[in-house]
């Protein structure tokens, strides 16, 4: 491990590219990435989609540039029918690699290093190889999840194109010049399916959760709420918040099932849900949440920017992840920020890697089918079990974001920086 006083300099005047092929304010691990390697000294490039807004400390940081692919494809190919799935994928890869080989070789400069997210890895790390090439530079593939994984979800495990995929990424792969996993058990399946060691760099929490008083608590929501034209916050309202992408790895569809469930149970309880978020299946959703809502339950969507999504999840009374990782060996962040918050959550469970990031005080609140979310719900909407899960989520202490990264990500990126040709 670096000492301190190498690790403040161990990348200044370095230059370090990274690479999202997706919406970079839906990209908060990269973000992250970015922040950590201003904080070691170096210059950093963005490149990806930017359609939403970028937290501000991303867009006002001077060690920051943002280059934007563009806005054509950030929308992503969840709505997609499965059988126009394929010619749309590949003219809208078309089109990015047309793109991004122009970002990378005319207007982005060298670059030391370069951090690719994984998914997509096509044409992202196949571009992002070459140009470090062309420059001398060193290549690291961030894995969240794998490609042929997510294309799976769309035409299944077996499809001839998910073998493709998943021969063509693993090639790529072996070519780049380190790793990172987001789970341990990524790094293990990384290892048998590609022959890749990857360094497991978990996501943690970005600072410790402070709790609220009831004032503030209640102006928080009611200033989230007036956003989305909800006129008045009643008195005794439950107030979830799910965090979505709505993308096809997020089983919203159970979520809505389960809540409709809940609110016929406790007639008389006020329930919001805030899905909040941007993504292709959100019209979809809309439209379902539409038809269950009324009476006692209300159903809130939209995008929020960071401070106030963050102000939320603090102020709200309970979280809920929805997230199935297509691979499953990825682990969801909406989790990390709900930790953050000291937010009692329920998880869905799919998955034993989900241990290695859900504290011990959710475990007995993760579920697999509605019902069983439906139960955890209503259990906690009790009040004194969700009490007892809060005053232990307050007490979480673990590693925080930047520590993590300073000890797994910074020695490797340092080496790479060093050993441009």
């Amino acid at each position: 491990m670096l000492s301190p006083v190498v690790e403040s300099k161990a990348l200044e005047g370095k230059k370090a590219l990274l690479l999202v092929q997706g919406e970079l304010a839906q990209s908060p691990r990269t973000l992250n990435h970015a922040r950590a390697l201003c904080e070691a000294g170096a210059e950093v490039t963005l490149v990806g989609y930017s359609v939403l807004p970028l937290p501000d400390d991303i867009a006002k940081a001077k060690r920051i540039s943002v280059r934007r692919i563009s806005e054509a494809g950030a929308e992503g190919l969840d709505s997609v029918p499965r059988l126009f799935y394929l010619p749309v994928a590949a003219s809208r890869a078309a089109h990015a690699s047309l793109r991004l080989a122009w970002l990378l070789s005319a207007v982005t400069g060298p670059f030391d290093v370069a951090i690719v997210q994984n998914p997509p890895a096509l044409p992202a790390v196949a571009l992002a190889l070459l140009a470090a090439r062309a420059r001398g530079a060193r290549v690291i593939v961030d894995w969240h999840s794998r490609t042929a994984a997510m294309v799976g979800l769309k035409l299944g495990r077996n499809h001839a194109a998910v073998r493709f995929v998943n021969r063509i990424e693993g090639r790529l792969a072996r070519r780049a010049s380190g790793h990172f996993a987001a789970s341990d058990a990524m790094r293990a399946d990384l290892r048998e399916r590609f022959g890749i060691d990857a360094a497991v760099l978990h996501d943690r929490p970005r600072r410790y959760a402070k709790p609220l008083n009831v004032e503030q608590r209640v102006a928080i929501l009611r200033r989230v709420l007036s956003t989305r034209g909800v006129p008045s916050l009643p008195d005794d309202a439950f107030v979830m918040v799910s965090p979505t992408s709505f993308s096809a790895d997020e089983d919203m569809t159970m979520l809505l099932d389960a809540i409709q469930l809940v609110a016929a149970r406790l007639p008389s309880r006020p329930i919001i849900l805030f899905a909040t978020g941007f993504g292709p299946l959100r019209a979809r959703f809309e439209a379902r949440a539409r038809k269950i809502a009324g009476g006692n339950l209300q159903i809130v969507t939209g995008w929020l920017p960071e401070p106030l999504y963050r102000d939320l999840l603090r102020a709200a009374d309970l979280g809920i992840s929805m997230h199935r990782s297509a691979s499953g060996v990825g682990l969801p962040m909406k989790v990390v920020d709900m930790v953050e918050a000291g937010l009692p959550a329920v998880v869905l469970d799919y998955g034993p890697c989900l241990a290695e990031l859900v504290p011990p005080a959710l475990r007995p609140f993760m579920f697999t089918h509605v019902r069983g979310l439906a139960d955890c719900l209503g259990e906690l909407l009790g009040g004194a079990k969700l009490a007892d899960v809060q005053a232990k989520m307050r007490g979480e202490r673990g590693p925080l974001c930047s520590e993590e990264w300073r000890r797994v990500a910074l020695p490797l990126i340092a080496a790479c920086a060093r050993a441009r040709a």
